[in-house]
């Protein structure tokens, strides 16, 4: 019996406890050898996640950022040998995105204060592969839930695919549509970040991502004739250039 006399779940009763809803608290974090410079474009970054009312929690060790318990999603930055890798993690989903950095396009005068952003993704982020693991991650790292879903969005967030990397893009929302469709008046804000995937980790399964848009190619080419030696050249080159 329940404190207050009302019959509630008890140890030993038939059915299970209700479960807590899962709060969503991303936790944000880099190596320390980030120069001024980078720090400012993680910070950049860091603006875009506005997901729930609890504020990002920082911290630098990558071992509570994605095995904690205290987060359900999870950002870090390292530098290494003049790259730039980028983890995002949702562990709602066991999911894990290892990215590359390419460019950041920025304004050291603009300070982004996104609150309720609204995402834009381009043709290519399909369902059911890889790109469709990509766009979970970002979706479920930059977009909004809850009461922000039924309030004025302040910012749009595009995500544009370009072969096997995709751009960040912010702008501002200066005025909403009405039924004239040239009615939407867009600020657009810096920095732009262009961004590789380079590795997925998926229910404990990691694959190296692949675009497979590269393979395909317009005309039929017989390997009947190959040698087993050449079928092995090939991959080694394949594994080479990727």
């Amino acid at each position: 019996m329940a404190p207050n006399g009302k019959r509630g779940w008890e140890p030993g009763q038939k059915g299970t406890r209700k479960k807590a809803k899962l709060q969503h608290v991303v936790s944000l974090g880099h190596s320390t050898n980030l120069n001024g410079r980078h720090v400012r474009q993680f910070m950049s970054l860091s603006n875009l996640v506005t997901k729930g009312k609890i504020a990002p929690q920082v911290t630098n060790d990558k071992a509570e950022i994605f095995d904690g318990n205290n987060s359900s999603h999870g950002i870090y930055l390292k530098e290494a040998e003049d790259l730039y890798h980028l983890w995002g993690c949702t562990k709602s989903k066991n999911l894990k995105i290892k990215f590359e950095i390419l460019c950041v396009i920025e304004d050291s005068t603009t300070e982004l204060n996104i609150k309720k952003p609204i995402l834009a993704f381009s043709e290519g982020f399909g369902d059911g592969n890889e790109w469709g693991h990509v766009r979970t991650m970002l979706d479920e790292l930059f977009g909004t839930t809850g009461d922000y879903l039924h309030t004025k969005p302040d910012h749009l967030v595009s995500f544009t695919r370009i072969g096997d990397k995709f751009q960040i893009r912010i702008f501002k929302i200066k005025n909403m549509p009405t039924l004239d469709e040239n009615s939407m008046v867009l600020d657009e804000l810096r920095p732009i970040f262009v961004i590789r995937p380079i590795e997925i980790n998926h229910n404990d399964s990691t694959t190296l991502f692949l675009d497979k848009d590269m393979f395909r190619v317009s005309q039929v080419i017989y390997v009947s004739s190959l040698s087993e030696f050449d079928f092995l050249s090939i991959a080694v080159y394949l594994v080479l250039i990727f």
